[in-house]
């Protein structure tokens, strides 16, 4: 069988390690890669925007994906993160996750008003 790469995204300004307790239940073909929030990077300037976000995790993503399977998990801020990711590496390198799961985010297709602050969406509606 072969092997999934799961990307775990945490909620914005979250670390990776809320993911900690998730591994030991994953099946054995899924290798996990919790992707660093603030925890580890703390000292590192914030993003200015989205665009800037999705830059940083396309770099840090397209190399480790190569032609594997892969998958996303995104909680909250990391729900949209994953959705623009996704369109990323579709739109430069032509793949797609298999799987993508969101969590603590209202569904990305409804329709709301989101009002943008400083390049970060700020208010739905």
């Amino acid at each position: 069988m072969s092997t999934l790469k799961l990307f775990a995204f945490p909620y914005a300004g979250g670390s990776s390690n809320i993911y900690n307790g998730l591994k030991p239940h994953l099946n054995e073909n899924i290798e996990f890669f919790p992707v660093a929030g603030r925890g580890r990077r703390i000292g590192e300037e914030l993003y200015a925007d989205l665009e800037a976000a999705v830059d940083d995790l396309y770099t840090i993503v397209s190399s480790q994906i190569g032609f594997s399977q892969f998958a996303f998990f995104g909680h909250s801020m990391g729900a949209l993160l994953v959705h623009q990711l996704s369109k990323r590496l579709k739109e430069k390198l032509k793949v797609s996750p298999d799987h993508i799961f969101y969590s603590g985010r209202g569904a990305i297709q409804g329709k709301r008003e989101i009002i943008l602050k400083n390049g970060w969406p700020a208010v739905q509606r």
